[in-house]
């Protein structure tokens, strides 16, 4: 059959696509006594009665023309990120010009991925940040009491194969505020002061507009970093 190989390739491409997050996630899944969607779905559906669309999309990675990996797409994540995406490229046709595309898209990148921002784009508060992407390691966790997560109540697994109900409830109000409160907010100066205080230059200058340094007093210590906490000082070379 002259299709043979397309057809078997499609096959297998649905094959590596159920193997959904690979073994790791799927034991990870386990660990915490939950079964995957797709059991999930084995246990309260007959068997051929559930239709599945988009199976096929997603990245694939060819060695030597045949298939070797398959990453299903992100389905509603992948879906809003291209979406926003598609606004910035239509906005930019409309108001400046096609050959522009590339720079506005680029302009409002975030960090090293594909990540984009739109209060870049519109000319925000974001774009006097830096457009890195702040990771755990840059912030000084010294600085951030530790509490407990606030998981949401959830069915056993049992119970949840063989009910309806949501397996995994929402967050009380009371319990969303509080987990909302243990962000660290990463990458963004609360004032603090920790720049300031620890400089052993005085260096640090406090302004009605925000934070700046005196480059002709600074000696490039980099105290006020390793003590900011939220990581929203970066050292870098001076620009000739």
């Amino acid at each position: 059959m002259v299709w043979q190989p397309e057809i078997e390739e499609l096959e297998h491409r649905k094959h590596l696509a159920e193997q959904m997050g690979g073994p790791e996630g799927i034991e990870r899944q386990h660990k915490r006594g939950k079964l995957t969607v797709r059991e999930r779905i084995a246990v309260l559906a007959d068997p051929g009665s559930f239709q599945e669309t988009g199976v096929l999309a997603g990245s694939a990675r060819y060695e030597d023309d045949v298939l070797v990996s398959f990453t299903p797409a992100n389905s509603v994540a992948d879906a809003i990120a291209s979406g926003k995406q598609a606004a910035l490229a239509l906005h930019t046709l409309f108001n400046e010009d096609a050959g522009r595309i590339g720079d506005a898209v680029d302009r409002c990148r975030v960090g090293p991925g594909p990540a984009l921002s739109m209060e870049i784009y519109r000319g925000g508060t974001r774009c006097e940040r830096a457009a890195r992407v702040v990771a755990f390691a840059d912030i000084n966790p010294d600085y951030f009491p530790q509490t407990e997560r606030h998981a949401p109540p959830a069915l056993a697994p049992d119970a949840a194969a063989g009910s309806f109900d949501e397996a995994v409830d929402v967050l009380a109000p009371e319990a969303a505020l509080a987990e909302a409160a243990r962000c660290f907010n990463c990458g963004i100066c609360n004032d603090c002061d920790n720049c300031r205080i620890f400089c052993p230059e005085q260096t640090v200058r406090v302004a009605a507009d925000g934070r700046s340094i005196d480059l002709e007093f600074c000696k490039g210590c980099g105290v006020c970093t390793v003590e900011c906490p939220r990581g929203a000082m970066d050292m870098e070379e001076e620009s000739a």
